[in-house]
């Protein structure tokens, strides 16, 4: 008999699960934000000119239309941590050969050469350019000191002239009586001016690979700052922004400097009566003479001298005097050149009580000046000429003397601070 085994079932196919619908693939949300960060490059010196040292982030405050906005970094030239990471520091020596006089020049290329023998190290790369109608490297970027001497000396010779010179008033507009046209040496000054800015401008261009801070140290003796160079003048510092690069510019005429108020020492008239003699309270060209009514000097003629972005920017004192009163105003910051920037923009104004009169010095801010720097408080004792502040970028600084002051400028005359006398006071 054979027995059967009953047969196990075998369990049901389960049944596919039922179809759903395909989900949408969704990317992951990206937020990005951008922030530009602005190197600012800063020199802390006393008011004796000594350099300070061993400060910190907490030390400064960066202002921006009077809005205080917040160090991302901070870095000295000193400290371990940058140099242990081996950054080079990147230097242009840029002579405008086409405004400078041969004496000037040799004053120039002279202290250049003493600058370099002093300063040269290998983690500091330098380089000389020379511009005289064109633009020639003469050094490209070496530490190597007797290479870079060798670069900067000699009188360099220019094809144009962007700062021509003329007997009667070298700063004066010349014109053709018969047309009312410019004449053809401010043409050639104009051609000039602009011709040097494009040199600068393509300098800065290049650098835009060579990673750090960037400075170029211009040596010039300047130029009329007209509508023309103006527009040129911007877009070469927004090319010198985009590629980081920090212009310092010297005014060759001053390394050659007098004693402070050396030329602004009283004097004495035809009858032995004393003068007293306002020097200038700053480089740059003389825009505007006006009467005004003064709080601290009564009735009074103001004297603004325009600042470009070229000049020199420090202040000096116009006179030997106590120092009464500083008053800080913030304001606007509309165009330096402006008749009413005196009154709207941020400024600060200095009373002083000389020997024989009062004057105020009003330092104001401009379009580009962001920052008015005054050292002088009341109580100080300023001799002539002295340093006791300065404006960045293009700026303006008002003398206000005594209205029966015999003024010896005029509108369109340059001027030097602490050297140029603008007025005299019997």
């Amino acid at each position: 008999m054979v027995a059967q085994a009953p047969a196990q079932e075998q369990p049901a196919p389960a049944a596919p699960p039922p179809a759903t619908a395909a989900e949408p693939q969704t990317s992951p949300v990206t937020i990005k934000k951008e922030s530009r960060l602005v190197l600012v490059d800063a020199v802390v010196t006393d008011k004796k000119g000594n350099y300070v040292k061993d400060l910190s982030d907490k030390d400064f405050k960066i202002y921006e239309d009077n809005k205080e906005q917040q160090v991302a970094s901070f870095s000295s030239g000193a400290d371990v941590a940058v140099q242990a990471k081996g950054q080079k520091h990147y230097l242009i020596l840029f002579f405008d050969n086409s405004s400078m006089a041969a004496p000037d020049q040799i004053q120039a290329r002279g202290a250049a050469a003493k600058f370099v023998q002093a300063n040269a190290a290998p983690d500091r790369m330098m380089a000389v350019v020379d511009f005289g109608g064109k633009l020639r490297v003469v050094q490209n970027f070496t530490a190597n000191s007797d290479m870079l001497t060798a670069a900067v000396k000699g009188v360099k010779y220019s094809s144009v002239d962007s700062n021509p010179t003329d007997a009667s008033n070298s700063l004066a507009p010349v014109t053709v009586a018969s047309t009312g046209l410019s004449s053809l040496s401010n043409a050639e000054a104009d051609f000039g001016a602009r011709t040097m800015l494009l040199a600068v401008r393509s300098v800065a261009k290049n650098l835009r690979a060579v990673p750090g801070r960037k400075m170029l140290v211009l040596f010039s003796a300047g130029f009329a700052l007209t509508a023309e160079t103006e527009s040129e003048l911007t877009a070469t510092i927004d090319a010198c922004n985009k590629a980081n690069v920090a212009i310092y510019s010297l005014d060759v005429r001053g390394l050659v400097a007098t004693t402070p108020g050396g030329r602004s020492k009283n004097e004495v008239d035809t009858h032995g009566r004393e003068l007293a003699r306002h020097a200038a309270p700053a480089d740059g060209r003389v825009m505007g003479v006006a009467d005004v009514d003064d709080g601290w000097v009564g009735r009074a003629v103001r004297v603004s001298i325009f600042l470009s972005p070229l000049d020199v920017h420090v202040n000096r004192s116009p006179v030997a005097g106590l120092v009464r009163d500083v008053q800080y105003a913030r304001g606007r910051f509309l165009a330096a050149y402006r008749d009413e920037a005196s009154e709207l923009n941020e400024r600060c104004t200095v009373a002083l009580e000389g020997d024989s009169a009062r004057v105020a010095v009003r330092q104001i801010a401009g379009v580009l000046a962001r920052r008015i720097v005054c050292r002088a408080r009341p109580g100080d004792k300023l001799q002539a000429g002295e340093r006791y502040g300065l404006i960045r970028f293009g700026s303006r600084t008002d003398l206000i003397v005594p209205r029966g002051a015999v003024l010896r400028v005029r509108v369109g005359d340059r001027v030097r601070g602490g050297e140029t006398i603008m007025g005299v006071l019997r």
